[in-house]
């Protein structure tokens, strides 16, 4: 996406050729609307630690 490169395939698996298939704008969106429901809840909190002026990194003193 950075370097906007086409995309031609996508791989789902790690069985080559069967988990290859064209690579489509909607299931490429629909995949991304997927990811971002799930890592919502903790992109929220870590957006709210960086806020109330906390570290964002994986440290305990």
């Amino acid at each position: 996406v950075r370097r906007h490169l086409p995309l031609a395939y996508i791989g789902d698996g790690q069985r080559v050729p069967e988990d290859i298939q064209p690579a489509r704008a909607s299931v490429l969106v629909a995949r991304a609307a997927g990811l971002l429901d799930v890592a919502a809840p903790r992109i929220a909190a870590a957006g709210a630690r960086q806020a109330r002026g906390g570290v964002a990194a994986h440290a305990h003193v």
